[in-house]
C-alpha cells in the first residue's frame, strides 16, 4: 500500500470513529452512511442503511468482535478503494 493510500484510509477511519474509542462500531458506520447519502441527496430506509452496515461488518469484521479496528479497515479498504473516494473532504462538503 502506497504512503498516500495509507493516510487516506488511516483519515477515513478516524472519520467514522467518531467516539475515539479506537474502533469503527456499527452506531458509528451507521451515523457515516447517513450523512454520506444525506450529502448526496439520496434517501434510503433504515433497512437499506442497516444491510449496507450489516454487509460492511461481515467483510471488515475479521475478528467477529462487533467493531472495526484500523487493521480491518485498511484490509476492508484495499479490498473496495472506491470508499476512499467517497471520504474525501471535497466529497463531503
Amino acid at each position: 500500500m502506497n504512503t498516500i493510500h495509507n493516510d487516506r484510509s488511516a483519515f477515513a477511519f478516524r472519520l467514522n470513529d467518531l467516539r475515539r474509542t479506537g474502533y469503527i462500531e456499527r452506531v458509528e458506520l451507521k451515523e457515516m452512511v447517513l450523512v454520506l447519502f444525506s450529502e448526496s441527496d439520496l434517501c434510503l430506509s433504515d433497512d437499506v442503511v442497516d444491510q449496507i452496515v450489516d454487509k460492511t461488518f461481515m467483510e471488515a469484521d475479521k475478528k467477529g468482535d462487533g467493531k472495526i479496528d484500523l487493521d480491518e479497515w485498511k484490509e476492508f479498504v484495499d479490498k473496495n478503494l472506491s470508499l476512499l473516494n467517497n471520504m474525501t473532504l471535497p466529497y463531503l462538503k
